[in-house]
C-alpha cells in the first residue's frame, strides 16, 4: 500500500507568487491542496482502521462498527440544515448543500440535478476519498466498500435530519458522479 504520496509527503507545502497574480492566489491554491491532502489522510485512516480491526474481528463486523460511526458522525451534522428540514426546503437544503462544499466545490464538484417540494438530488463529481483510495493501490470492489462505509456519513445527516437517502451512483463503484436523492420519508 502506497502511503507516502496519498499524504500528501511528496515535497513542501508553500507555493510562491507568480507576478500579475492575485496576491491571495498561491495562498488560496496551498488551501486547496491541504484540505485535499486532509481529506485524502481522512481516506487512509479509514482504511487503516479497517484493515486493523478486522484481523481482530473480522470485515464485516469492522464495516458494521464504522458505518455507526460515521453515521453517528454524519447525524451530528444535520444542525447545519435543520432550518431546512423543518419547512421542507429542498431547495435550501440543496443550497446549503452547494454553498458548504469544502474549498467552494473544488473537491466534490457538486452540483444540483433536481430539486421540487418533494426531493432534492444532488450530483458530485469528485472524490478525494476515492482519489486516495485508488491512490492506495485498492482494487476497484475495496475502494467500492470503503466508499459503502464513508457513506454511512451521508445517511446520517440526512436521516438525522428526517430525510430519506438514496445513493444512486457513486464514482467508487465507476460512475461519473455519486448522486445523492434526498425526500421526505
Amino acid at each position: 500500500m502506497r502511503l507516502g504520496p496519498v499524504l500528501g509527503l511528496t515535497g513542501g507545502f508553500g507555493s510562491s507568487t507568480v507576478p500579475g497574480r492575485d496576491i491571495m492566489e498561491p495562498e488560496l491554491e496551498t488551501s486547496r491542496r491541504e484540505t485535499r491532502d486532509a481529506f485524502k489522510n481522512r481516506a487512509v485512516l479509514y482504511r487503516l482502521f479497517y484493515e486493523e480491526f478486522s484481523k481482530e474481528i473480522g470485515e464485516e463486523r469492522t464495516a458494521e462498527i464504522m458505518k455507526r460511526a460515521l453515521y453517528r458522525g454524519g447525524a451530528a451534522k444535520s444542525d447545519r440544515y435543520r432550518a431546512f428540514a423543518e419547512r421542507g426546503d429542498f431547495q435550501g437544503v440543496a443550497d446549503e448543500f452547494i454553498k458548504s462544499s469544502v474549498c467552494a466545490g473544488a473537491l466534490f464538484k457538486p452540483s444540483i440535478a433536481k430539486v421540487d417540494d418533494r426531493s432534492a438530488i444532488i450530483d458530485m463529481a469528485g472524490c478525494p476519498l476515492v482519489d486516495a483510495w485508488r491512490e492506495m493501490g485498492l482494487s476497484p470492489e475495496e475502494v467500492a466498500r470503503m466508499c459503502e462505509m464513508a457513506n454511512a456519513t451521508d445517511y446520517g445527516k440526512y436521516e438525522g435530519m428526517g430525510f430519506a437517502l438514496t445513493i444512486d451512483s457513486t464514482v467508487a463503484r465507476g460512475q461519473d458522479r455519486c448522486r445523492l436523492i434526498i425526500e421526505k420519508k
